[in-house]
């Protein structure tokens, strides 16, 4: 650091999440410095939702391994990250249809993977808001119970 260094920590939610140095002889305007501590600011933001959203990603893969059930490879988020708010509404699904058909096994085969971005149009895969499972062995029964509870589940969220 040499004598016209000054350093420079942003610190946010009591974390640092900016740290350089600033050589005081290229002074930069206020407008200029306001500019790029936002734009740090926001790289911060983005980098935090995406730890969130691979976080609920592994609760949904860590909720689907402890009620025996599966997925196929990585097909979750093989073709980039899934909603919040799906993955836990489908963690609380499953958790629901392993209580009433503890005999059935389910696999999700699709989230946002890459098979759904190679369709000619956008998909509710494409934009992390589509799960899709399987159910072993597959009956009207067993679809059937699988259908009541995500009635159940839509009549309690309007957004599904």
């Amino acid at each position: 650091m040499d004598d016209n260094s000054i350093p420079i920590i942003i610190i946010k939610n009591q974390l640092i999440v900016g740290f350089f140095l600033f050589n005081s002889n290229y002074l930069l305007n206020m407008s200029s410095q306001s500019k790029l501590i936002k734009d740090i600011l926001s790289l911060y933001d983005t980098i935090l939702e995406n730890k969130e959203v691979e976080e609920t990603a592994n609760s949904l893969r860590d909720t689907v391994k402890s009620l025996g059930y599966s997925e196929k490879g990585s097909e979750l988020t093989s073709g980039g990250n899934v909603n919040n708010e799906i993955t836990e509404l489908v963690a609380e699904i499953l958790s629901q249809y392993k209580k009433t058909n503890p005999n059935v096994s389910v696999k999700i085969t699709a989230g946002n993977d890459n098979y759904h971005h190679k369709l000619n149009y956008t998909s509710q895969h494409k934009l992390g808001n589509a799960i899709d499972v399987v159910l072993d062995p597959y009956n009207s029964s067993n679809a059937s119970s699988f259908i009541k509870i995500l009635n159940y589940f839509k009549t309690k969220n309007s957004k599904i």
